[in-house]
């Protein structure tokens, strides 16, 4: 049936764009901690307390420890419903999608006006961009680890 397929073909576009946007809230979520720690021994050093070289040993430990929150972030496991549902919460379909998937999985043929409304969801869902999807709502976090990392140059500079 070509309406499973379209269903199918939007349903991966959006495990897509919703695993790359778990990632970067993993590692957003990792980075803040180690813009936290970097802050703390930065400002240590600075104060005098410590006398160590950090730059060497610190960014490799950054690096991996955020590739490895963007992969933790990225494993979360996505349900077809639950991807349907966000898309349309997120996109303004009003239950568009989730409508058409469970009109597709009766078990007779579809009538006339849920043949429409599938048709009407398909297309709309196949016009998204999803782009903006991944980048969507992450902005507190964005803004906490931005602020962590003018601290941290603002004590190194210092």
């Amino acid at each position: 049936m070509p309406y499973q397929d379209r269903l199918a073909k939007i349903i991966q576009r959006a495990r897509w764009a919703y695993r790359a946007q778990h990632a970067m809230r993993g590692a957003l979520a990792v980075g803040i901690v180690v813009a936290t720690m970097a802050f703390i021994a930065i400002l240590a050093v600075g104060l005098g307390f410590l006398q160590v070289d950090l730059w060497r040993p610190m960014l490799p430990a950054a690096a991996v420890a955020l590739a490895l929150g963007a992969l933790a972030g990225s494993l979360r496991p996505l349900e077809d419903r639950y991807l349907l549902a966000r898309l349309d919460s997120d996109h303004g379909l009003s239950n568009a999608l989730s409508t058409a998937r469970e009109l597709l999985g009766g078990p007779r043929g579809l009538a006339p006006m849920a043949e429409a409304h599938v048709q009407h969801a398909l297309g709309r869902a196949e016009a998204l961009g999803l782009a903006r999807t991944i980048t969507s709502d992450l902005g507190a976090r964005a803004r906490i680890l931005g602020v962590l990392c003018l601290c941290i140059v603002s004590v190194a500079l210092i």
